[in-house]
């Protein structure tokens, strides 16, 4: 199944593979530590591969780009790819699930998430904006608001060694 079939939906895991699901489960209960639940999953998913996890070496590289440099302009990075713009995002989309731009987003994101995670005292905001590659610092806090749900100081405030993770308040 393409992966973007997949985006922003809410599924459980027996929607996409049936009985399957529960097998898995089984596996992870049976495991004793995370490492081994890790290790399960794996093994789980690898058995699973209809084609392996082989890419399109097109959307290879643009991962490659974008992961050492989430402000690589997409344009230039689908332009050395010599695919054209459409088929080129289809073709990133049914692999990684989402445009390559959006992905490039994630990517920036995440660069803010480690920055702030790895502080200890004030925080410039604006620096961490412009060194995650935003335009500016009303760039950088919607983008941050728009993926976490958080402003980065909300987030700063509730960090905890998990940088991906807060404490949920109800």
């Amino acid at each position: 199944m393409p992966l973007d079939e997949l985006r922003d939906q809410e599924l459980g895991l027996d929607c996409v593979w049936g009985r399957a699901a529960d097998e898995l489960r089984d596996r992870l209960l049976a495991a004793t530590s995370a490492a081994a639940k890790f290790r399960a999953a794996e093994d789980w998913l690898a058995e699973r591969a209809v084609r392996g996890f082989e890419r399109h070496p097109a959307v290879w590289f643009a991962l490659r780009r974008i992961g050492c440099d989430p402000n690589a302009y997409v344009a230039g990075i689908v332009e050395e790819t010599g695919i054209p713009w459409r088929r080129f995002g289809d073709l990133f989309r049914r692999e990684v699930g989402v445009a390559p731009k959006a992905f490039a987003r994630v990517q920036r994101f995440q660069s803010a998430v480690r920055t702030i995670g790895g502080s200890t005292g004030e925080v410039d905001w604006a620096d961490v904006a412009l060194r995650c590659g935003y335009y500016d610092q009303g760039h950088f806090i919607h983008d941050f608001r728009d993926f976490s749900g958080l402003t980065p100081g909300a987030y700063l405030r509730s960090r905890t060694e998990h940088l991906n993770h807060v404490p949920f308040e109800a």
